[in-house]
């Protein structure tokens, strides 16, 4: 128990350091972990978790419950894919939400980043932002201004619930296995720098830029589209856009296409470095905000813990950190 609270306590005091006046929780539910809350809805509606808040959902080999959220804070957790993207984190256990995440009224400004979510999202306040996270589940969108960024996203994804939506920012994402994002004819934002395999982008009055399609489709309607890369012709040749690229000249296709986010790096040469908007290279990996490899939150992070066998009186422990950005 005294490694896990030495170690608890350090990432509190790390965390300390990247927001001065906001408050930092730390919910655990793991036995023998003295953390502030076993339960986020618990930190949530505590009468001492303020407006703009971080609470740290620290991880555990057991799921926390959904959430309902009615105030800005910000949840962070520890990422995903720990035991194939190694050297990340000591603790390679996930934070896992299991129930439906709910951002209602009240909730603008709200941050989600570092979480494995497992269940239904319904986005209805604005100024919602979701990165860094590993999603597969809906994310049903009810309001404007909304961001979703370097997730790692399976099966479903993103669509609107309400017409006539505006300033959504989808990038840098990682849609594979039928995933991808649906918006109607009156909703408008940026689709950019995402990386598509077998997925559907389905949007209008978009710019879309700087993706890769591995199958799946692109209609235009109405959208801009520039230097985007398709492995048939999605995108055409128009304005920048390549067709008929094969995925294997592009990625490293490290791992499996599933379960390594690793696979959708691009590999050296690759046709995508360098052929995005303005020089940028195309893909989840490109552009000034790239995809990190398991999730890492943007907050330190402890990557190694060395601690000798407790029973002597004066023990060595070495600690390993890195920031994130």
């Amino acid at each position: 128990m005294k490694k896990l609270l030495s170690l608890s306590f350090l990432f509190t005091a790390l965390l300390f350091t990247n927001n001065t006046y906001a408050h930092i929780w730390r919910v655990n539910n793991t036995a023998g972990v003295v953390a502030d809350y076993t339960d986020i809805q618990t930190a949530i509606n505590a009468v001492t978790t303020l407006a703009g808040d971080t609470i740290h959902v620290e991880p555990s080999a057991t799921n926390y419950s959904g959430i309902s959220l009615s105030k800005p804070l910000v949840i962070i957790g520890n990422g995903y894919l720990l035991t194939v993207d190694t050297g990340l984190q000591a603790n390679t256990n996930n934070s896992t939400i299991g129930g439906a995440i709910y951002f209602n009224a009240g909730s603008a400004g709200s941050v989600l980043q570092g979480l494995m979510i497992t269940y239904y999202t319904y986005v209805q306040d604005s100024n919602i932002i979701i990165r860094r996270c590993n999603v597969s589940y809906p994310v049903y969108l009810y309001s404007k201004n909304f961001t979703f960024s370097s997730n790692w996203v399976y099966y479903y994804g993103v669509s609107e619930q309400t017409t006539g939506l505006s300033g959504l920012n989808i990038s840098n994402n990682i849609f594979y296995y039928y995933s991808g994002i649906t918006f109607g004819g009156t909703s408008t934002g940026n689709f950019t720098n995402n990386t598509c395999n077998a997925s559907s982008i389905s949007c209008y009055n978009f710019q879309v830029n700087n993706n890769i399609m591995t199958g799946g489709g692109f209609t235009p309607n109405n959208n801009v589209y520039f230097n985007n890369i398709g492995d048939g012709t999605q995108f055409g040749t128009a304005n920048g856009n390549q067709q008929n690229v094969s995925g294997a000249t592009i990625f490293t296709y490290t791992g499996a296409y599933n379960t390594h986010d690793a696979y959708w790096q691009l590999k050296g040469g690759s046709p995508a470095i360098g052929a995005g908007y303005g020089g940028v290279d195309c893909g989840a990996f490109g552009g000034p905000n790239p995809y990190k490899l398991a999730g890492i939150p943007s907050v330190p992070t402890i990557y190694k813990l060395t601690v000798p066998p407790v029973g002597t009186t004066t023990i060595s422990v070495t600690i390993s950190t890195r920031s994130n950005n």
